[in-house]
């Protein structure tokens, strides 16, 4: 761990401080990103799906956390934002990533649904509170908007009733929050 306090570590992440914690904090998502799209990977593998789709996803997806990430790691998000560390930028990103990832995904989709509350979870501290209840009314609105795209071209009753189930826990886990 000795790397990232000199070296490489100062090269990628910036010296220790402010923008160091920043950029640590913009990379803990990016785990979940990758589980994201494997999700969304192993469901198109099963289920003989077009492939272009996926793809654009997870340029569209990688290249956002590139560019979040040459935001802090240069300091223009000091300068674009009074919040410095772009949260709700990188959140509502996070929960349009969510969403598209639903309507992709396959019969594992609504397990995505639990990142919803985990992203909002990251803005509790770094917002007040009047943002954390718009982002959790987007999130909301973002997945019934994703269960409604994705019942118009996949969907079945059957599938349109368990998404409803999950849609509504989710729906009360954000306002909980």
């Amino acid at each position: 761990m000795r790397v990232f306090g000199s070296g490489i570590g100062a090269l990628l992440l910036g010296q220790p401080g402010r923008t160091r914690i920043r950029i640590l904090q913009a990379l803990l998502g990016i785990p979940a990103l990758l589980l994201m799209q494997c999700l969304v990977l192993v469901d198109r593998m099963r289920q003989g799906a077009p492939w272009a789709p996926f793809y654009w996803y997870v340029g569209c997806s990688l290249l956002g956390c590139v560019a979040f990430y040459a935001l802090l790691r240069t300091g223009l998000s000091n300068r674009l934002s009074a919040e410095a560390s772009l949260s709700r930028p990188q959140m509502l990103f996070a929960m349009l990533c969510v969403g598209w990832a639903y309507v992709l995904a396959g019969p594992t989709r609504t397990v995505l649904m639990v990142l919803m509350p985990l992203i909002l979870s990251f803005g509790v501290f770094a917002l007040e509170e009047r943002g954390v209840r718009e982002l959790s009314l987007l999130g909301i609105l973002t997945m019934a908007v994703s269960i409604g795209i994705r019942g118009l071209f996949e969907g079945t009753e059957n599938d349109a009733v368990h998404d409803a189930m999950a849609w509504n826990m989710l729906a009360v886990a954000m306002v909980s929050i």
